[in-house]
C-alpha cells in the first residue's frame, strides 16, 4: 500500500470516529434540584436521562458546603454556599455524580448537564 492510500484510509477512519463521537452527543439539557443531607449518588446512565453527560454545572444554593465528585466518590474540595462548579469534557464521560455534606449539614443543589 502506498503512502497516499494509507493516508486516505487514515483520514476516513478518523472522520468516522469523529462522526460516532458527535452522534453520541445529543445536545440535550438535563436539570435536577436535590436536597443533600447525606451521600447522594445520581446515576445518569441507569436513571434519567439514560446517557452519559458531556458537561455539568452544579450550583450550591444551600447554607452549607457540599462535596461533589464525578464518576468516583471523593470528599475533598467543597463547593461553598452560592458557589458554582463546572465540569466539562469533549465527549460524554460523566456517568455518576456524588454529592455529600458533613454530618448534620444540608445543601440545596441545582444541577444542569448536557448529554
Amino acid at each position: 500500500m502506498d503512502t497516499v492510500t494509507s493516508l486516505a484510509i487514515g483520514i476516513v477512519v478518523a472522520e468516522e470516529i469523529a462522526r460516532n463521537i458527535k452522534s453520541r452527543q445529543k445536545g440535550y439539557t438535563y436539570s435536577l434540584a436535590v436536597v443533600v443531607d447525606k451521600l447522594k449518588v445520581i446515576d445518569f446512565v441507569n436513571d434519567e436521562p439514560h446517557a452519559k453527560l458531556t458537561s455539568i454545572t452544579i450550583y450550591n444554593d444551600g447554607k452549607d458546603e457540599v462535596y461533589a465528585s464525578v464518576n468516583t466518590y471523593v470528599k475533598n474540595a467543597p463547593i461553598k454556599p452560592h458557589e458554582i462548579l463546572n465540569v466539562e469534557f469533549r465527549e460524554p464521560l460523566i456517568e455518576k455524580l456524588y454529592l455529600d455534606v458533613d454530618e448534620g449539614k444540608t445543601a440545596v443543589v441545582r444541577i444542569f448537564g448536557i448529554y
